[in-house]
């Protein structure tokens, strides 16, 4: 790894695109002179600079995300850490290409699919969220989003997780 700075800015005649195709921020600091661009390189001398591009070198990068474990402890702080929760699905908003939402049960050794959601541009609307449906009983869950399409990116504002409170494990 290694820091590099810019040595030039682009400038409105600099933009190889149409400004109608041009996806890319403009007046980024990373398009800035001195911006410092962190570059790795692999054992084969092959370097890339750190960009805010979705591919790497025409390559999908594999975007996941985690969540923590869900608990009771979430949900009822007054109740026994082992209680269990019936999971049944995940509102989320988010934007973007595509979404593929997984859960675990086991503290992410397995995961299960729970479907392919198609984003839009813009984040969804207060009472519009995109619903994963699920069901599912345990004392703890967790989650994960993931796309590895090239060319594709998401971005999460939030998510709500709907449960019914179960009994207490014997």
């Amino acid at each position: 790894m290694a820091l590099y700075r810019r040595v030039g800015s682009d400038s409105w005649d600099s933009d190889p695109d149409s400004w109608d195709s041009d996806t890319t921020r403009w007046n980024s600091v990373l398009e800035l002179a001195l911006f410092r661009a962190v570059t790795f390189s692999d054992a084969d001398g092959i370097a890339t600079i750190r960009s805010t591009s979705p591919n790497d070198v025409s390559t999908a990068i594999d975007s996941i995300w985690d969540t923590k474990d869900f608990t009771i402890a979430d949900i009822d702080p007054n109740r026994d850490i082992g209680n269990l929760v019936r999971w049944k699905g995940l509102d989320i908003w988010m934007k973007g290409s595509t979404i593929t939402g997984y859960y675990s049960i086991d503290s992410g050794v397995t995961w299960i699919s729970i479907g392919s959601i198609t984003l839009t541009s813009d984040y969804p609307g207060d009472d519009t969220q995109n619903i994963f449906y699920f069901d599912v009983i345990s004392s703890k869950i967790r989650f994960r989003f993931r796309n590895s399409t090239v060319a594709e990116t998401w971005a999460m504002k939030q998510f709500v997780l709907n449960y019914s409170i179960r009994e207490a494990r014997k």
